[in-house]
């Protein structure tokens, strides 16, 4: 049993266990719109353990060269995509929050099945296209309210409607392609998708992406680079720290801020995914050029 295998487990026990408390009737866990502080913790969690994944990107760049100056010029180019991801997000929302769904769908398909090289691209897109948007299947209503925050438009019914057919359809994609030829792997990888799908019933949208961001997708990407606590931590805890403790001085003890002024943490999200999803291709570029 590898450290893939024993992620995957802990997500499909930590769905049983927001089954075993929803049957108890415990509302310890489940989030709502008027949950303010739990939701905050879930932005919180996004904003810093969620991204700082992402942190491991100045590992990669550093190991990417003994040359001082490719590492200086990689880490340049890497700024200038988030930059222009913010330029575009201020300037025209709607297209950057469009373009955080379309890469997000691409970078969890790639990702998350990153280990499991015998899927092809069907069952990888229609896992990415269905985690990204989950949401919509059960809090469609709530989904379109984070939109129209983050972009202030109001993406209309039938819009929201398609969304959530697309998303059921690729779910179904992916039930069929993992009971087709069945083994076990195949088995385990569709236990957690049905598990998420468990959480995403009971949670708020963001508290499930809170869930998925920071507890699967994540852990599993950084298990892909076999993150080492020996040597790692330190890019983590340089990068979480820091947003923690800004969230903290803006919201403080009363959550006087809004929920929708930390919102802000998805427009860094695309920002980073941008040059994230970019990272590879940065490196050989530079390195050609060199």
């Amino acid at each position: 049993m590898n450290k893939i295998t024993i992620h995957q487990l802990c997500v499909i026990l930590f769905s049983l266990s927001l089954l075993t408390i929803s049957a108890l009737d415990l509302d310890i866990l489940i989030l709502d719109n008027g949950n303010k502080g739990l939701i905050l913790i879930a932005l919180v969690l996004i904003g810093s353990v969620g991204l700082s994944h992402g942190a491991m990107d100045g590992k990669v760049i550093w190991e990417a060269s003994n040359d001082a100056l490719v590492r200086a010029r990689i880490y340049l180019f890497y700024m200038l995509l988030c930059i222009l991801g913010a330029v575009i997000w201020y300037l025209i929302p709607l297209v950057g929050l469009m373009i955080l769904l379309t890469m997000s769908v691409f970078h969890f398909a790639e990702s998350d099945l990153y280990s499991f090289d015998f899927l092809g691209a069907i069952p990888k897109l229609s896992w990415g296209i269905t985690v990204t948007f989950m949401p919509v299947l059960f809090f469609k209503n709530d989904v379109a309210q984070i939109f129209l925050i983050l972009t202030n438009y109001n993406a209309p019914t039938t819009v929201m409607n398609i969304i959530q057919a697309i998303t059921a359809i690729s779910g179904g994609i992916f039930f069929y392609t993992m009971l087709t030829s069945f083994s076990v792997k195949k088995g385990l990888i569709l236990l957690e998708m049905i598990s998420l799908m468990v959480i995403s019933i009971f949670l708020h949208p963001l508290a499930w992406f809170a869930v998925y961001f920071c507890g699967a997708h994540g852990i599993r990407a950084m298990l892909n680079i076999e993150f080492s606590w020996a040597t790692d931590i330190f890019w983590l805890l340089g990068f979480s720290i820091p947003i923690i403790i800004i969230i903290y001085f803006l919201a403080g003890s009363t959550l006087e801020v809004e929920i929708k002024d930390l919102l802000i943490v998805f427009p860094v999200i695309a920002c980073l995914t941008i040059s994230h999803m970019s990272l590879n291709h940065l490196i050989q570029m530079v390195k050609k050029a060199k």
